[in-house]
């Protein structure tokens, strides 16, 4: 049922689904379409132009300000220009207070392999001379090196 409401009437609302709509049903539900990947979707999915861009990501900020580690793990995130677009929106948009929340982001980010997440996050943490943050770069460390990402272990060793 919630594939055909979706096939039907999913676009003339899309702007309450952003804004609303819980972040499970967002990640199973809803793509860019700038950005293609291939995945095991559902039947039914909202396809996103361009214009939506912007208010996509800006609910993926309020969903990393609430601890949501799924954000980092989006289907979308396997995608470089998906990538590249969120942390330019994260560069624009992200402020200080926010930075804490990227905690577990970056030791995501570190077992997945996303360098350039991991780069942007250690970027901003410099950016703050936060020290608290050695106990995150150890995990991310850890996690980097397990998963054999050299690149991301040489970013966190410089933190």
């Amino acid at each position: 049922m919630d594939d055909n409401v979706l096939s039907c009437i999913g676009t003339y609302f899309i702007r309450s689904i952003l804004k609303y709509a819980k972040y499970s049903f967002i990640d199973d539900q809803i793509r860019l379409g700038s950005y293609k990947c291939e995945d095991s979707s559902p039947s039914a999915v909202i396809i996103l132009n361009q214009t939506y861009n912007e208010q996509f990501f800006k609910k993926l900020l309020k969903e990393i300000s609430r601890r949501n580690e799924k954000v980092f793990v989006h289907i979308q995130n396997r995608h470089q220009g998906f990538r590249n677009a969120f942390i330019e929106y994260l560069r624009n948009h992200l402020t200080e207070f926010c930075v804490e929340y990227f905690k577990i982001p970056l030791v995501l980010s570190s077992k997945l392999g996303y360098e350039d997440f991991v780069s942007f996050i250690v970027e901003k943490w410099k950016e703050q001379s936060r020290p608290e943050l050695f106990y995150e770069r150890e995990s991310s460390l850890y996690e980097a090196f397990s998963m054999g990402h050299s690149n991301i272990v040489k970013i966190l060793v410089d933190l």
